[in-house]
């Protein structure tokens, strides 16, 4: 039939208007599919040939951008870009801006120097606070990326006490990294944020991390310690962990930055019900 490929047609421009602020687009349309199935048989067993049956059933059930606009307003949350996604995307910048600035101070700063260690400290924390700000900002952007996500900050919140510490070095390398990975492929498959920022934000700490400990287990085989910190490969891994993990968040920081809010209707959001037969 030739109403066939106008209900796919229909579906298909459903799916796209859907899949920029749903989580879970596939199944909106196949509601859409089922009651315009059934209204297309409800209309065939009063008579309606089946291309007409078709078209009654689709005018019905309301355009595509109505019935998208429809569950948009129902949502509990839409992935949509709101003022607050914008002003986290400004602080991810920060963030990132920030982990990079690391970088620059570890290959300029003295050794043995506490007040630059401790200055060092504070631009960590930074990092480490716009991080969890843009976790929490791309959370909502996305329209919830389950509550396991929002659990990985806690793993970096726990890291940024001991950064003033040398000892715990690997263990706070690692908490960062398992955030970062356990945010980061949530993201990756959801494919909202640009894709190369998404996979710099997962895959940058987590670098960082399994170069400590495989230093720390492997590499160190003397009786002084923090001798990983000596290894030229080891903080070149940390290095370039800090450095992709910070041009992620300007990526997404930037994405999140450069789109306008979306406003969310006021009105009551329509019935969605099937017409009567008639």
């Amino acid at each position: 039939m030739a109403g066939d490929g106008a209900i796919d047609e229909y579906l298909t421009e459903l799916h796209r208007r859907v899949a920029a602020w749903h989580r879970r687009p596939d199944e909106v349309v196949a509601e859409a599919a089922d009651h315009l199935s059934e209204r297309v048989e409800e209309l065939t067993a009063v008579g309606h040939e089946p291309d007409e049956a078709i078209a009654l059933a689709i005018a019905g059930f309301g355009s595509p951008s109505e019935v998208a606009d429809a569950h948009l307003r129902v949502a509990r949350r839409p992935a949509i870009p709101t003022t607050g996604t914008r002003t986290t995307g400004a602080l991810a910048i920060v963030g990132g801006l920030a982990w990079i600035g690391l970088v620059l101070l570890v290959a300029v700063l003295p050794d043995g120097n506490t007040i630059a260690w401790m200055g060092m400290g504070q631009v960590f924390h930074l990092a480490v606070a716009m991080s969890i700000v843009a976790m929490v900002g791309l959370w909502q952007r996305h329209g919830g990326l389950g509550w396991l996500s929002v659990l990985s900050c806690i793993p970096a919140a726990l890291a940024a006490p001991f950064v003033f510490f040398v000892w715990p070095i690997p263990a706070w390398a690692m908490l960062l990294g398992l955030a970062s990975v356990r945010f980061g492929i949530p993201v990756i498959a959801r494919r909202v944020a640009p894709l190369a920022s998404s996979i710099a934000l997962a895959a940058g700490l987590a670098v960082s991390g399994v170069a400590v400990l495989v230093a720390e287990i492997f590499v160190t085989n003397t009786d002084e310690d923090f001798a990983f910190l000596q290894s030229n490969p080891i903080i070149a891994a940390m290095v370039a962990g800090f450095t992709i993990y910070g041009l992620g968040l300007i990526g997404v920081g930037r994405w999140m930055r450069s789109e306008e809010p979306v406003e969310l209707p006021t009105l009551p959001a329509p019935r969605l019900s099937r017409p009567s037969a008639s």
